[in-house]
């Protein structure tokens, strides 16, 4: 794989992060964004090319993390039952976390 890597800063003063980020993984790219208490890749999951891109950056393969931006999408691609995804939208009522199986398919591996 190649080391060639080219790195854009978006500024989170800049009104248009959000969507410049969202390009630039949609478009197969990796970002960096900070997190409560470091920082944390960003990238499509279901893209073959950014899981590998993630997996050269790292130095390791494994388990990622999913970020699901509501509960449909994440019942939609999880392995749950209905009593299990009652307790799941109790607990994101405050602020939790939640790790759940995923279906195959939906990451890639």
């Amino acid at each position: 794989m190649d080391n060639n890597y080219s790195a854009n800063r978006i500024l989170v003063s800049n009104p248009n992060a959000i969507q410049e980020a969202k390009i630039i993984v949609q478009n197969g790219g990796t970002i960096v964004y900070p997190t409560d208490t470091l920082y944390g890749f960003g990238v499509d999951a279901t893209n073959e090319k950014a899981i590998n891109n993630l997996n050269h950056i790292k130095k390791r393969t494994g388990p990622i993390s999913v970020l699901i931006n509501n509960l449909e999408m994440a019942f939609a691609i999880s392995k749950l039952s209905p009593k299990q995804k009652k307790m799941v939208a109790e607990k994101l009522q405050g602020s939790n976390t939640v790790i759940v199986p995923l279906k195959t398919g939906f990451v890639h591996p």
